[in-house]
């Protein structure tokens, strides 16, 4: 996950808790059954929406690209101490 997700994360955050008091609104009895029905449905395409996004369900997560971690190793030191070193050093005599 970088930074630039975050604002998809928080929305996602955002859309669930809706949801999820919609839906409680709902199952208790409270309000009017229409419009919590369409806020809550709403707030679940939503949910949905911005958590594939971010790979949350099993499609999606095919779907991600995710770049292999290396780990260091004796090699991997060798060669970044190497780099600094000119390709074609002089000879001097």
């Amino acid at each position: 996950m970088k930074a630039t997700d975050t604002a998809v994360l928080v929305g996602c955050c955002r859309w669930w808790a809706l949801w999820r008091r919609f839906d409680a609104e709902l199952a208790a009895g409270k309000g009017d059954p229409y419009k919590l029905t369409i806020q809550s449905c709403t707030a679940w395409k939503m949910f949905v929406g911005t958590a594939s996004k971010l790979g949350l369900s099993p499609t999606d997560r095919v779907r991600l690209r995710v770049s292999a971690v290396v780990e260091p190793d004796e090699m991997s030191d060798l060669l970044a101490e190497t780099e600094s070193l000119p390709l074609h050093p002089r000879i001097t005599g």
